[in-house]
């Protein structure tokens, strides 16, 4: 049973001293039961049989397999660990739920795992988030050979995860951001030349945002408030120190401001080729060869006698700075047994795991600005491509993604250029303007119909309730606007819910409240659609199970998730 067992382990990660090796068959055996089988792996012994669950070896099996094909095809090491972790938590539910894991019932138990939001909402700490649902889905997906995500059969409200408004003062405060801080890595590498990192400490170089100091692990003189008078001799011993330190102009002496202009160059390495940073950071040195491809250069490993792999490409305008790079660490790492191209001088436990730049973040918020990551990097520079009209295709093949991912995972929208294309397209194609409710306009002369209830609100062709009570209103005798009309009901059914009681009095049919009679008057137009005839019948029910399923109009979608997320 222990070879089993073994086969369920990642021997191709690098741990630290520290971590516990993974291995997906603790995924066989319940949480209490884990520490006992920790312990017979590392000794070597057999695992009891009455401790495992063996009815969950094919799904564990195969979920090993696509999570170790991911790993060696370059995912990092980081997303693994939180993949394993997601799905260790979505078992231990099922333990507690006594629900059995296997690889018939594991869509089941996905989607009654992930319905544990719904009772969630008192308590956040409880809730799934929308990333593990996803790490969790994608991986059932892969192992079950599914055409249809998973994901997608639940209610939205369960996975959709919450995004910032985007709007064109936040997409350029990204790109300007995005150049602050390329310019202030730039000027750190300029000026972290070899003779300045040997030089005398501390280290003080001036950039145009302002002045840096690096110490090198060294105080600063007369910083610290002594409770007690120092004596000569350790006076003497401190200056000594000090002046060792500052000729001695080792690698180890000086890693911290060596580290410092490594992390500018992976940053910048990463802006340039779009290589995500676990990739990066574990790229070897090699013999370059550069070969012109378009407006930069494809770099590939040079083998003799024929083109070696091409391993990333960059633009003309980085190459002079790319060698200039490799000199340098040429200059500090030649006499090393180092083979990455980015080699952070780090602790033995930080195995490959690649850098927090927590020292670029450190510089970039004393900057008074917000430090932008490797995704964001990567995410900022292919929309640039996008909007400069560069073609899809390319920019999904220069970021080793397909074009579907490159839309849904990368590209966001240019909200200046949306409200353009959709004024050019509405002069166009439709030159009246339309309601702001579900239908259309007979006349652009609002007025009330003399039947409305009191509190209606007028028609004033800004709020959609006023459309339901004008006499210029018109239905459309389509499936998207029943589909609408459905949507919009169940917008004024949340408002009414959250009125006040006092609000809600139907003591008064005449006084009822103004949600109250919007939802009467869309309900009487659906039931008309119903009862018409077979056709309108069919889409009255397709968009009331829509709604169910919480598959919203378009029209309506945004206000109705503000409404389900915002507190009553």
């Amino acid at each position: 049973m222990i070879k089993v067992i073994d086969n369920l382990g990642f021997p191709m990660v690098t741990f630290t001293k520290r971590q516990i090796p993974w291995n997906m068959a603790e995924l066989l055996v319940s949480e209490r039961d884990r520490p006992l089988l920790r312990r017979l792996i590392d000794a070597n012994q057999d695992v009891p049989k009455d401790i495992l669950k063996l009815e969950r070896m094919t799904f564990v099996s195969r979920a090993h397999d696509e999570i170790t094909a991911d790993f060696v095809a370059g995912g990092s090491g980081r997303t693994v660990g939180n993949r394993l972790g997601d799905l260790r938590r979505c078992v231990d539910w099922a333990d507690n739920a006594q629900l059995p894991v296997t690889l018939d019932n594991i869509e089941d138990v996905f989607i009654k795992w992930a319905y544990r939001n719904d009772y969630a909402k008192k308590k956040p700490m409880a809730a799934i988030s929308p990333k593990a649902l996803s790490n969790v889905a994608s991986l059932i997906d892969k192992v079950l050979s599914r055409d249809y995500p998973i994901i997608k059969s639940l209610p939205r409200r369960l996975y959709n995860q919450t995004r910032g408004v985007i709007n064109s003062k936040g997409d350029k405060t990204l790109f300007r951001e995005v150049s602050y801080q390329g310019q202030i890595m730039i000027e750190i590498c300029t000026k972290l030349d070899s003779e300045t990192i040997k030089g005398p400490l501390p280290i003080e170089i001036d950039l145009n945002a302002g002045k840096i100091v690096l110490l090198c692990g060294l105080e600063i003189a007369n910083s610290r408030q002594r409770s007690t008078k120092q004596k000569k001799c350790d006076i003497e011993e401190s200056v000594q120190r000090r002046a060792e330190a500052d000729t001695d102009g080792s690698l180890k002496r000086r890693s911290p401001v060596v580290n410092l202009r490594l992390e500018a160059e992976l940053l910048i390495f990463i802006a340039q080729t779009s290589m995500n940073l676990q990739q990066a950071y574990l790229l070897d040195l090699d013999d370059y060869r550069y070969t012109s491809h378009i407006d930069g250069y494809q770099i590939s490993s040079y083998k003799a006698r024929r083109s070696g792999e091409v391993l990333f490409e960059i633009f003309s305008e980085y190459r002079p700075h790319f060698e200039k790079y490799l000199a340098w660490r040429k200059e500090w790492f030649s006499d090393t047994n180092e083979t990455r191209l980015f080699p952070l001088v780090r602790r033995a436990n930080y195995g490959d795991r690649p850098p927090n730049f927590d020292r670029i973040r450190k510089i970039i918020k004393n900057f008074g600005k917000k430090f932008v990551g490797p995704k964001s990097l990567r995410k900022s520079r292919l929309n640039w491509f996008l909007r400069n009209g560069i073609d899809p295709l390319m920019v999904a093949d220069s970021a080793q993604h397909d074009i579907k991912t490159l839309y849904n995972a990368y590209a966001e929208p240019n909200p200046h250029l949306a409200m353009v294309e959709i004024s050019k397209f509405h002069r166009e194609n439709d030159p009246a303007i339309a309601p702001p409710a579900p239908g259309v306009c007979d006349s652009e002369t609002p007025r009330k119909r003399d039947d409305a209830p009191l509190n209606t609100p007028d028609p004033d062709c800004i709020n959609p309730a006023g459309c339901m009570f004008c006499t210029q209103h018109r239905d459309i005798d389509s499936e998207d606007h029943v589909w609408s009309l459905a949507s919009y009901r169940h917008l004024k059914t949340i408002e009414l819910a959250k009125s006040p009681p006092s609000e809600r009095s139907q003591s008064d049919d005449s006084h009822c409240h103004p949600a109250e009679a919007v939802i009467i008057i869309v309900t009487n137009k659906l039931a008309f659609f119903r009862d018409s005839n077979s056709i309108r019948h069919g889409w009255v029910n397709e968009a009331i199970e829509r709604i169910r399923e919480s598959d919203y109009h378009p029209m309506w979608d945004g206000f109705i998730q503000i409404q389900e997320t915002s507190e009553e």
